[in-house]
Order: structure tokens, then C-alpha cells, then sequence
């Protein structure tokens, strides 16, 4: 409780990608590969933000022993793509791309707590932890809630649809 206490201290704003493995669909979209189901991930949470600066340098923890800087500089160039095509806007824009533990990089701690405290909400209807720091998420968005995505209800801001567990689907 100290930690979220601390965090809730600092400065910082947090975007959430949530998706729900549907087996079906993981395998036909994805072929059943977890480096593709995560680079998409990355791809969506990214194309909305990297226009908003020149130079963009990432942090990705690294899981295992990989690194997958390459993969995961190709899922946030299309994702530049998606958005200039999208907004018929051409961005411009350097991306660096770096892999790290958690213990090297003390902002990957902080991510760490940041979903850990959406899993929790999501995994036990526990809403606590993400109350600690809810004034820090200026963005949830449950990419795969089926029952909620075609109105919009699946995209949670700070202030027109403030996220609730309630307000999603079940995990099932």
C-alpha cells in the first residue's frame, strides 16, 4: 500500500490496453503466436500518441531473454502509418526503441504497478488499487469487451467514461 501511496505522489499519466485472449480469435488473427498478438497491442496503444513529439524514446520491458527491439519498432512505425492515414497527416518523428528488466529502468516498475492494478480489477472485481491511482489513467481501453466495443464503451477516459469493472464485460 506504501508503493500505490507513493505513486499516487508522483507525476506520471498511464495509457491501458487491455485484451482478452479469445482463443478463436487469437488463433485466426494471430496464428496463435504471442510476439504477434503483443506487437498488435503495441501498435494500438501507440498510434494515437507518437505525432505529439519529434523524438520518441520507448522502454519496453524485456521479457525473458529477448530483446524484439526490431519487432516492436516495426509494430510503432505502423502504427505512425495507421494514424497518418487515418488523419491524412504525415508525422514525423524519431523513435528509439530500448529493451529492459524492470531492475534496470525504475519507470517499468511503475507500469509494472500501473496493469497489475487493472488485472486486479479485471481478475478479482477489485477496484482499490486502480482508485489509488485513477487521477493518473488518462486512458483504459479494453480492445476486445465485443459487448461493449460497438458503442464505444470499451474506451475509458478520465472524464467522459471514467473506468469502472462494472461497466465491462466479464472475462468470461
Amino acid at each position: 500500500m506504501m508503493m500505490f501511496k507513493a505513486l499516487a505522489e508522483m507525476d506520471f499519466s498511464a495509457q491501458v490496453i487491455v485484451a482478452r485472449k479469445i482463443e478463436p480469435m487469437f488463433r485466426a488473427k494471430y496464428q496463435g503466436n504471442q510476439d504477434r498478438f503483443y506487437d498488435d497491442l503495441v501498435t494500438r496503444l501507440f498510434k494515437n500518441q507518437l505525432h505529439m513529439a519529434m523524438n520518441n524514446i520507448i522502454t519496453f520491458s524485456r521479457r525473458g531473454k529477448k530483446r524484439r527491439q526490431y519487432a516492436l519498432r516495426a509494430a510503432l512505425e505502423k502504427g505512425v502509418r495507421q494514424f497518418s492515414e487515418r488523419w491524412n497527416h504525415q508525422v514525423t518523428t524519431n523513435l528509439e526503441v530500448l529493451t529492459d528488466q524492470p531492475n534496470e529502468e525504475p519507470m517499468l516498475q511503475v507500469v509494472d504497478y500501473v496493469n497489475w492494478a487493472v488485472q486486479r480489477a479485471y481478475h478479482h472485481g477489485e477496484m482499490r488499487y486502480f482508485e489509488f491511482l485513477r487521477e493518473k489513467y488518462s486512458l483504459v481501453l479494453d480492445v476486445f469487451d465485443k459487448v461493449k466495443y460497438r458503442k464505444g464503451g470499451n474506451y475509458y477516459d478520465r472524464k467522459t467514461n471514467p473506468f469502472d469493472i462494472r461497466k465491462a464485460s466479464p472475462l468470461d
